[in-house]
């Protein structure tokens, strides 16, 4: 396997919190890892979080710049709590 440098670094880093090498560490989370399969509703949530958090990263930068209210992104904080709680 080829990995930047970053990734090498983050790699060397998680297998020594774990104290194993990176070859074993590596080995252990390929073979372990477990894919959770999800249903079509969590996916069809996921996407649409996914999409808020677009929308309120673009307010955000706009709001930093003046072009939009702080309100504005209150608002949409709002909308974004109430996904939320539908997916708890």
């Amino acid at each position: 396997m080829r990995f930047t440098l970053a990734e090498r670094r983050i790699l060397q880093s998680l297998a020594d919190r774990t104290g194993l090498s990176v070859a074993e560490f590596i080995r252990d989370v390929s073979l372990n890892y477990r894919i959770v399969q999800r249903s079509d509703a969590e996916i069809k949530y996921l996407r649409v979080l996914i999409g808020m958090a677009t929308n309120l990263n673009t307010l955000a930068h706009k709001a930093h710049l003046g072009e939009i209210t702080h309100l504005m992104v209150s608002e949409f904080l709002i909308e974004v709590n109430q996904q939320v709680k539908k997916l708890q």
